[in-house]
């Protein structure tokens, strides 16, 4: 069995997330309660996210017609390996 080894190099040092519901703007209870839910999720991660926010990275949560976008920032390049 041969194997075969993969290199990807230099991947985006943005990574992009969406959770994606169709109630998410259906009506304004349901809009004003997936704003509050990111605002609270936010808080919940500002203090443990502290030191790693100091290296560099970052993340941010925003409500979004669709649901919730969630984008991290490395201050570096990936470098992945799949084998």
């Amino acid at each position: 069995m041969q194997q075969v080894s993969v290199m990807i190099k230099n991947i985006n040092d943005n990574l992009k997330y969406a959770l994606i519901s169709p109630l998410a703007y259906s009506d304004p209870l349901s809009h004003w309660l997936g704003y509050m839910m990111t605002r609270i999720v936010d808080d919940l991660l500002t203090e443990s996210s502290y030191s790693a926010d100091l290296a560099g990275f970052s993340y941010s949560l925003t409500p979004s017609s669709n649901g919730l976008s969630v984008s991290v920032h490395f201050p570096f390049s990936l470098n992945v390996s799949y084998e």
